[in-house]
């Protein structure tokens, strides 16, 4: 044990034994995207036409709702903000167990978080699905708020288009997700409580840092990380005052293996440049792709790093919080890589 340290479940807990009903539900969470981006338009659709005086008031309705009253409800706060409460349902369900138990997934954590602050978690690696963060944060939060305090709210930050796909908008919003833009951002991480206007509401927005250049370096065994020209969250974290946080997920990068496929690195290649997204092209466990390989995942939360905030910082001030948080994150990596990243072919690089 380490300082104040504390892992959830510990080191010593058994998990169940792996199960066709893990499998399943693993494989539903790979699929989710395409269940519901492609699923939820099909079966409005398919209601419409077999009870068309019923379901196409509801689908008026739904619109009206999603797309006007809550058109813009990613860029303050979601679902999870105090003013509306709801929609962490799904993130809560105890389904998700299984999920954690496929990948006896561990969340550490290293030091307390103060009441009075807003954080940013910035997340490495980016891996592919997220999969150890949804285990052990944003699908795990009754456990993570009992760890770390009730106080606290978290935030999920993705691409604004995530909102604009209905059942998927819900999905998002449901593991308290917000806009990865800068309004979105600055509206969670300025808030204030509303028992005391003097202390920041805890307010915790998830940005994963490496996007999708991080993705294609993927390679397991290794953590090749995209850190040196990412500087808008430390820029974020200075404008907010929010306290940087960085978060290591081991075992992220051996969930899956990238294809070696030519055309499909081709493929990537293009959509990265013209469209800023890439297409997974992976091998999965049994030989299939949407399988992800049972690798133990452990998200290990490092101390946070207080942050004076600064209305408009310098190149150089950017430059020194940058450089301590590299000095920060390098020292979380070594003091967990032999617990949890033992069969390392190399240790972490920053490569761009």
């Amino acid at each position: 044990m380490r300082g104040d340290e504390t892992i959830v479940p510990p080191l010593t807990h058994k998990f169940d034994k792996e199960t066709p009903l893990q499998i399943a539900v693993v494989t539903y969470w790979v699929l989710n995207a395409v269940v519901l981006i492609v699923g939820t338009p099909l079966l409005a659709l398919l209601l419409l036409a077999i009870v068309p005086e019923l379901v196409a008031p509801l689908l008026v309705v739904y619109a009206m709702w999603a797309f006007g009253v809550e058109s813009d409800i990613h860029n303050k706060g979601g679902w999870g903000r105090d003013s509306w409460g709801l929609g962490l349902w799904f993130s809560k369900s105890p389904v998700w167990n299984h999920f954690r138990n496929y990948f006896r997934a561990h969340l550490v954590k290293t030091a307390d978080l103060p009441d009075d602050k807003n954080f940013i978690f910035a997340v490495h690696p980016h891996g592919v699905y997220l999969l150890g963060i949804f285990a052990n944060i944003t699908g795990n939060r009754p456990v993570f708020y009992k760890t770390f305090g009730s106080h606290l709210r978290l935030r999920l930050a993705t691409l604004p288009i995530n909102f604009r796909l209905p059942g998927w908008r819900e999905f998002f919003l449901s593991l308290g997700g917000i806009g990865v833009d800068k309004k979105s951002l600055e509206y969670v991480l300025t808030e204030k409580s509303k028992s005391d206007p003097s202390k920041a509401a805890g307010n915790i927005s998830l940005l994963v840092v490496g996007g999708a250049d991080e993705f294609t370096l993927m390679e397991p065994n290794t953590m090749d990380l995209v850190l040196n020209k990412r500087k808008g969250f430390v820029k974020l974290a200075l404008t907010t005052g929010a306290s940087l946080v960085p978060v290591i997920s081991f075992g992220e990068n051996e969930t899956w293996k990238q294809s070696d496929s030519k055309w499909f690195k081709n493929v990537n290649a293009f959509t990265k440049k013209f469209a800023h997204f890439v297409l997974p092209a992976l091998e999965g466990r049994f030989g299939v792709p949407i399988i992800p390989f049972a690798a133990q995942l452990v998200t290990v939360v490092g101390k946070p790093i207080d942050v004076e905030q600064i209305a408009n910082p310098t190149e150089e001030q950017i430059d020194a919080l940058h450089s301590r948080y590299i000095k920060e994150l390098v020292e979380l990596y070594e003091t967990y890589k032999e617990d949890f990243f033992k069969d390392r072919i190399r240790d972490l690089r920053l490569v761009q």
